[in-house]
């Protein structure tokens, strides 16, 4: 059972909420840029997808905008259409990419675009975790705290970024 503080700290990134808006902007910033060849910016749907086909898998550029073609599906912005389980294999692409793995670790949490999955969200949240997302850590420490997909460990959940600020 999710108890209050759960639902508070650890929204789902699925809802309307100035929080996640808050967080996109902050990932949006965090990027490095997405210059195109001809030294536009890349944050269009055509552009983006033209930078994936040219740019190597496993680039930050292409694992940036990775991130961002599931967070339009996600969202429905863009002119595409709302669509979960198809921003989930974006971010499932973006592999080892830091808010990717935490937008993961929150869909498998809540089963919004995949099935929930305690373990597998514990593990996405790790990976972001372990690159400094801090709602991840947060997270993570809540799963630790209440054993969900991982051991119960209150030693683990009590270096969570969480816990340190409390």
């Amino acid at each position: 059972p999710k108890g209050q503080l759960h639902h508070r700290i650890c929204k789902c990134i699925f809802a309307e909420s100035s929080a996640w808006q808050a967080l996109a902007k902050r990932s949006m910033a965090a990027m490095p840029a997405l210059i195109g060849a001809d030294g536009r910016v890349c944050v269009d749907v055509p552009s983006l997808e033209r930078l994936i086909r040219a740019e190597d898998p496993k680039s930050a550029r292409c694992q940036d905008a990775l991130f961002i073609l599931g967070y339009y599906h996600q969202r429905g912005s863009q002119g595409l259409a709302k669509d979960d389980a198809r921003a989930c294999d974006y971010w499932r692409r973006a592999e080892g990419h830091a808010r990717a793995s935490y937008c993961l670790g929150n869909a498998h949490a809540y089963g919004v675009g995949v099935d929930q999955d305690d373990a597998r969200a514990a593990s996405y949240y790790e990976v972001a975790a372990a690159a400094g997302v801090p709602e991840a850590q947060s997270n993570l420490g809540l799963f630790y705290a209440q054993g969900r997909g991982v051991a119960k460990n209150p030693e683990a959940a009590a270096t969570s970024a969480l816990f340190r600020e409390i």
